[in-house]
């Protein structure tokens, strides 16, 4: 399809979700490796530790009970690969509505007490413009968990002490309903597969709505 962009900030726009998209591509691409040396470093730790465990049945145990959880430490490790990619996606979005929302819709969207997303779906409703015509009830919820994971992520590094009771609530929902997605140690896991579904969708999204404005 023919995108009718005609503006500098447009085909900006479309660039910078082009760009993101590639980023998450090499993600992909480097993270099989880059999981091999995680799991490597923690198998060689695992070893200096059954070695200084001899002797001492309790130490052994908990060997035992570490390399069991060999996965969820490898996504331990990774996590700020996870958390770079997913920042990126949702950094693609709020900008770009940012910029949609000043250039065409009375300025950027307003601060308050609510979450980015319901901010701007009421911002641009309050302009006659929908923001995702597409989205229904279950989806503009999703979104909003989705952005109250990011302030979690962002601002605590995705611990979820640091969230107040109902943003703690609405994230540990969102974990639960997805397969890609997990709590370890009080932190919040994000697979590299749960930030490409969110680009996948983001991105159809906004390059609509870019295309809706210029018309």
């Amino acid at each position: 399809m023919k995108l009718e962009v005609s503006t500098l900030w447009g085909l900006r726009a479309l660039d910078e979700i082009q760009l993101t998209g590639d980023y998450i591509d090499l993600l992909e691409q480097q993270l099989p490796d880059l999981r091999r040396s995680a799991e490597k470093a923690i198998r060689a730790e695992a070893s200096l530790e059954r070695a200084g465990a001899e002797g001492d049945d309790d130490r052994l145990v908990a060997f035992h009970e570490e390399a069991s959880q060999l996965e969820q430490l490898v996504e331990i490790l990774t996590r700020p690969i996870a958390y770079g990619a997913f920042l990126a996606v949702w950094s693609m979005y709020e900008s770009i509505v940012e910029e949609v929302a000043r250039r065409k819709v009375g300025g950027r969207v307003p601060s308050g007490k609510t979450n980015f997303v319901q901010r701007a779906k009421d911002h641009f409703c309050k302009h006659q413009l929908q923001l995702h015509p597409e989205f229904d009830d279950s989806a503009w919820k999703h979104l909003s968990s989705v952005c109250a994971m990011r302030n979690v992520i962002a601002h605590a590094n995705g611990w979820l002490g640091w969230a107040n009771s109902a943003q703690g609530d609405r994230v540990r929902e969102l974990i639960d309903s997805s397969p890609h997605l997990q709590i370890a140690e009080g932190h919040v896991l994000i697979s590299l597969k749960f930030s490409r579904e969110l680009y996948d969708t983001l991105s159809t999204n906004l390059r609509d709505l870019v295309t809706r404005v210029h018309k």
